[in-house]
């Protein structure tokens, strides 16, 4: 995932990929839910704080963080017990209220799309990235290192 400074605060850049910003109208959708999503404000959200546009192909920055997905904890850590899972439910289930009284519908929810960050001390430790992100569409991202 490509990295910026933004404000003293290092994010996490996600740009179109140049043969998908061909095409307008996905252009434009990407665009157009990206700035949805920049209006939720959640601990359980990932937050997008800007869109901008790199030679044509719209990006947006978003918060950077440290940790793994659901899926790979799983694969390494097997079965979550009882209560963290039913901990975790519950943070999910209000991040996705919160999207929802706000219009907007993740439509891609697995454990691919769960983090768990490393922070334990955030109010949300489980956190749901790419709400209102285009459904059945992987965007490939270039990895790219910026320094202010």
């Amino acid at each position: 995932m490509p990295r910026a400074t933004v404000s003293g605060t290092d994010v996490a850049i996600k740009i179109l990929h140049s043969h998908l910003s061909e095409d307008s109208d996905l252009a434009d959708r990407f665009r157009r839910e990206m700035s949805v999503t920049r209006g939720l404000d959640h601990p359980g959200i990932v937050r997008v704080f800007d869109l901008h546009e790199h030679e044509g192909r719209p990006l947006f920055s978003m918060e950077l963080l440290h940790g793994r997905t659901l899926h790979e904890r799983i694969v390494v850590g097997g079965p979550i017990a009882p209560d963290d899972a039913r901990r975790m439910a519950i943070e999910m289930c209000e991040a996705l209220h919160a999207a929802h009284r706000a219009g907007v519908v993740h439509r891609d929810l697995k454990p691919h799309n769960v983090f768990l960050t490393a922070r334990t001390d955030w109010p949300n430790r489980h956190r749901i990235p790419n709400v209102g992100a285009p459904i059945r569409l992987k965007i490939p991202v270039s990895v790219v290192r910026f320094r202010p």
